[in-house]
């Protein structure tokens, strides 16, 4: 059974104090009164449970016997069908009869029925409860967990990642401050903001398992431990440790993002700088003795521009940094777009940390150099990007791992398997898997049921 780790807590049932290293149960403290059976069941949800002395448990459930007691059913493991303690799991990870609950947990004592009854009201008196927020699933935390497995860490930290349709950077920020790789530069039409990681960093969120230490590196590991208890130091000295102290101590590039849509025309692009053999200064100069080679020039310049205006006026589906007036019966291309609206990655105050963290790409020959530079893509529902990943990293013989996700068919008419248009997700993963022979699928079981869970990867 398990045993209280502090003495801090009031068992809900006798309204006294749980002591250290006594013996607790998880017991709920909502009811739903059956008038046909006149008599309380209880209700079991993942949401409300309140750890209580096992001899009160056992006391209003009239169970002689401790061990008969039926534990609840994991919370994590409801809803992923996994859970990371395995065995050693205090809850339940396999269902049990509904008819044992019918029959173990009636009550039908009046006196214990006031208790349940006094339970439930102190339960409703309580105001001004915050509603859960509903918890997101991790993918990013889960793909890099499945790279570390596959990939393996050494390999992964001498990488230099290219994170195409990377969101807000969760991805791209674990694989730099958990893994270490030596750089991640997302390729994204949205601003980035990676503020919820950055806090979940410096609260010690990540390091606080230790079931997942395995998935971070040795270095980073031990500077997150180092940095965790460097902070404990200050807080209790009432010094405030600064964000730039922070990074200072992790000696880690920032993530880089190229603010632009990864399809044909980046790699349309891309092979056009491939062609020109030119430096940094002849470059934004145009100095080149060849008047063939500075039409080259002038035509990737004016592309890559075209690149990073094209999201500056759009309204993007999933957008974290722009502001639009959404009415009802108007179209997304309708809706009113105001750029006074636009959040100021360097003014805003809920995205000035991430503009510590994040350096935006504007200059075409660094963004070429940083794409020639990677040797591995990934991509975590990269929707459209999907099929354009696979043919520049086979075109340019680069490693990559992706997820697919939606097939967007109406985007790709061309795109048909045997004969017949491309639209099931089952369909689009053969239709990219029959690219090269080289290409392998995985799974990662531990995303949510339901969730497109299928990787095709290249190592």
């Amino acid at each position: 059974m398990k045993l209280a780790r502090h003495d801090n807590t009031i068992c809900h049932i006798c309204n006294k104090a749980i002591l250290l290293n006594e013996e607790i149960f998880p017991f709920l403290k909502v009811f739903d009164y059956d008038s046909t059976l006149t008599n309380y069941k209880l209700i079991f949800s993942k949401k409300i449970f309140s750890w209580c002395h096992i001899n009160c448990v056992c006391k209003i459930l009239k169970c002689k016997d401790k061990k008969c007691l039926v534990k609840p059913l994991c919370p994590f493991y409801a809803k992923n069908q996994y859970c990371g303690y395995g065995s050693s799991c205090f809850y339940r990870h396999v269902s049990v009869d509904d008819s044992i609950f019918q029959t173990t947990l009636k009550i039908n004592n009046k006196e214990k029925n006031d208790i349940i009854k006094q339970a439930i009201i102190n339960s409703n008196n309580k105001k001004g409860k915050k509603k859960r927020k509903k918890r997101n699933q991790n993918f990013a935390t889960k793909f890099k967990n499945w790279l570390v497995e596959k990939y393996g860490m050494d390999n992964l930290i001498e990488s230099n990642i290219l994170d195409i349709a990377g969101g807000k950077g969760e991805l791209s920020f674990e694989m730099l401050y958990l893994v270490g790789v030596q750089s991640s530069t997302v390729i994204d039409p949205r601003i980035l903001n990676v503020n919820e990681m950055y806090k979940k960093l410096r609260s010690g969120k990540y390091i606080a398992n230790t079931l997942y230490h395995k998935y971070i590196s040795t270095d980073r590991l031990s500077k997150l431990i180092s940095l965790q208890q460097r902070q404990r130091n200050t807080r209790s000295d009432n010094i405030n440790l600064s964000q730039s102290d922070l990074l200072k101590d992790m000696t880690l590039n920032r993530i880089l993002h190229l603010k632009m849509f990864f399809n044909e025309k980046t790699i349309d692009w891309y092979d056009k700088m491939a062609d020109i053999n030119i430096n940094n200064t002849s470059f934004n100069n145009n100095n080149n003795n060849n008047d063939h080679d500075n039409n080259k020039i002038r035509n990737c310049k004016v592309l890559f521009g075209e690149f990073l205006t094209a999201t500056e006026n759009t309204i993007l589906v999933g957008e974290t940094g722009k502001i639009q007036e959404y009415k009802k019966r108007v179209s997304k291309d309708e809706m009113v777009f105001d750029n006074k609206l636009l959040k100021d990655m360097n003014v805003n105050k809920k995205t000035a940390s991430s503009s510590k963290l994040i350096d935006k790409i504007i200059d075409g020959f660094n963004a070429f150099n940083i794409m020639k530079k990677c040797n591995l893509i990934l991509g975590l529902h990269c929707d459209g990007a999907a099929e354009h990943i696979i043919d520049f990293a086979l075109k340019y013989n680069i490693k990559f791992a992706i997820i697919p996700c939606c097939t967007c068919s109406k985007d790709f008419p061309n795109r048909k398997l045997n004969g017949k248009l491309v639209k099931s997700y089952d369909d689009l993963l053969e239709y990219l898997k029959n690219k090269d022979k080289r290409i392998n699928m995985g799974v990662i079981k531990s995303f949510a049921e339901g969730s497109k869970n299928k990787v095709l990867y290249m190592f």
